[in-house]
């Protein structure tokens, strides 16, 4: 089961009706430990029934994540076109519990809060040499990428999060911003 675990693997289902009378409790307490599902059925299962319905409340899920996407993307566009990219910030902020910074090259920093932007600013100034233009800056709570336009550098954006720690690039595809602004260019996210 270690292996499953180390390759990434979405859980176990084992039918606990032929073979296999009871599960070890070492493998139960790995599964455990390394928040990966096992599921124990207790009766012979068809194949085709487990994998029907685990199919059809993924597809329901991702239903709906890409309808929150959906209405997520169409409010930042609104918000951007009419009132421009602070709105357009604030109302990201809001929508994933976040302190955001927009710091450009040139011309004034904007903050979705004016304290907590003062310290990422302040962050994106001692990391600067870490910052490579191709990649997504993490700091446990702190993330920062380059942003550009027209393939030029125009300046930073910062998210930081009070309660959560950034592990990786998803969040930045999640959050929709290479497809809901135009004028920014990520395509080297």
């Amino acid at each position: 089961m270690w292996q499953l675990i180390e390759q990434n693997v979405a859980g176990l289902c084992i039918e606990a009706v032929y073979y296999y009378k009871e599960i070890p409790q070492a493998m139960i307490d790995l599964a455990a430990e390394h928040d990966f599902p096992l599921m124990i059925l207790t009766k012979a299962v068809r194949f085709i029934d487990i994998t029907r319905d685990i199919n059809t409340m993924i597809i329901s899920n991702s239903t709906k994540v890409f309808q929150h996407v959906d209405y997520y993307e169409h409010q930042l566009k609104f918000l951007s076109l009419k009132d421009g990219i602070p709105e357009g910030l604030q109302y990201t902020a809001k929508y994933l519990n976040l302190h955001i910074a927009y710091i450009p090259n040139n011309g004034h920093p904007y903050f979705t809060d004016p304290k907590m932007g003062k310290i990422m600013e302040r962050w994106v100034k001692q990391y600067k040499s870490e910052i490579k233009e191709d990649r997504i800056f993490f700091k446990e709570n702190f993330m920062t990428k380059i942003l550009k336009v027209v393939g030029k550098p125009w300046g930073y954006l910062a998210f930081y999060s009070n309660d959560r720690i950034f592990l990786n690039s998803r969040f930045w595809y999640w959050i929709g911003l290479p497809t809901s602004w135009s004028m920014i260019s990520c395509r080297t996210c």
